[in-house]
């Protein structure tokens, strides 16, 4: 999932998959914004309650203690709402790391 480019500096590559959501309008629109201090990169929009995007994303993280947030969006009319969002932590080892991506959908609030 991460794999180093120098002794500070780290390449991350995100696949946003899917979700599942839970919601009574199955007209749902829904897109993932990644986020990583002050980068933000955005997958495209899609329609329905089980969204699959498949989008890959890279950052170049050079300050571990940032982390990573992600964020559940549902696209409205006039504003949009956020579903869902989870930080995940990057100064843990590359084992505790994999760990974390590997169990994060069990831990969405």
């Amino acid at each position: 999932m991460s794999s180093s480019t120098s002794s500070s500096s780290l390449l991350l590559c995100v696949l946003v998959k899917s979700a599942k959501i839970q919601l009574s309008d199955n007209e749902c629109c829904s897109y993932v914004v990644l986020k990583i201090d002050n980068v933000k990169s955005t997958t495209t929009v899609v329609k329905g309650s089980t969204p699959s995007w498949e989008q890959e994303f890279y950052f170049d993280v050079p300050d571990r203690s940032a982390g990573l947030q992600i964020e559940l969006w549902e696209r409205g009319q006039f504003w949009d709402k956020l579903l869902g969002l989870y930080h995940i932590r990057l100064d843990r080892n590359d084992e505790q790391l994999n760990t974390d991506l590997s169990s994060a959908h069990e831990r969405w609030i």
